[in-house]
């Protein structure tokens, strides 16, 4: 590994992260085991990633085409940073606040992480 090639990726991070789990525990004094989700971190140094395509889907007739998109977020944080799949997670970056739910696996290299996130989508 270039020498210096950690400290100029961790450079460009720009943003903070929050990561929550699921856990589960007992609750009260039922004993009941009930899943609450609790921080594994705070104020990560971090950095989003979006790449978006787009591409047409042919529909049932020779001129029925539909345009779809796409968007893949990734989130970059250091290798120590261990984001379970399925945790939810809230990014702050360039003073704009995005929450993000079900974290895919992640790829570990050698001085950083890469998870990929989905978008929580509002409901009506």
């Amino acid at each position: 590994m270039v020498k210096g090639y950690g400290a100029a990726v961790r450079s460009l991070w720009s943003g903070v992260c929050t990561v929550y789990a699921s856990q589960y525990g007992e609750a009260g004094e039922n004993g009941r085991n009930v899943r609450r989700e609790t921080a594994l971190y705070e104020n990560i140094p971090c950095r989003l990633s979006r790449r978006t395509s787009s591409h047409t889907v042919s529909g049932t007739r020779e001129d029925n085409e539909t345009a779809l998109v796409t968007q893949t977020v990734k989130l970059f944080t250091d290798r120590d940073v261990n984001i379970p799949p399925g945790a939810r997670v809230t990014v702050t970056q360039n003073g704009r606040t995005a929450e993000y739910e079900r974290a895919g696996e992640s790829m570990v290299y050698s001085c950083h992480r890469e998870t990929v996130l989905e978008l929580k989508r509002k409901r009506a």
